[in-house]
């Protein structure tokens, strides 16, 4: 068990175990995040989008479009579902950024980097 504390005052943390890791490690792999850049992603995203919004269909096809099968979709709709916190059925393509960010290419400080730009621009 990994165990991340998120905040000073209140016993606030994230914990993950290592199955947790192994599966965020599997789709990063799998859906072939790993070998995009963080600008590459971004760009994909806003190409695929409208207004700055993804909804899940455009979420899925640009998961097929990276190689993901059929059998994949349960993993997908569960990324997707984690986004979308109002339910809409849509995702701001500047959270999915820096969310899948993790998955990524990149060092965390040109990661960092990368969000705090994107994030400023808004």
């Amino acid at each position: 068990m990994f165990k991340f504390p998120i905040h000073e005052i209140e016993d606030v943390s994230l914990e993950y175990t290592s199955e947790d890791l192994s599966l965020v490690h599997k789709i990063a792999f799998d859906f072939q995040l790993y070998y995009l850049t963080l600008n590459d992603l971004h760009s994909n995203l806003r190409l695929r989008s409208s207004e700055g919004l993804m909804s899940h269909g455009q979420f899925r096809q640009l998961f097929r479009d990276l190689g993901s099968l059929p059998s994949d979709d349960r993993k997908i709709d569960t990324i997707f579902r984690g986004f979308d916190r109002t339910e809409s059925g849509y995702c701001d393509i500047t959270e999915l950024t820096c969310g899948l960010s993790v998955l990524c290419q990149g060092s965390k400080s040109s990661k960092l980097l990368f969000a705090f730009r994107l994030l400023d621009e808004d």
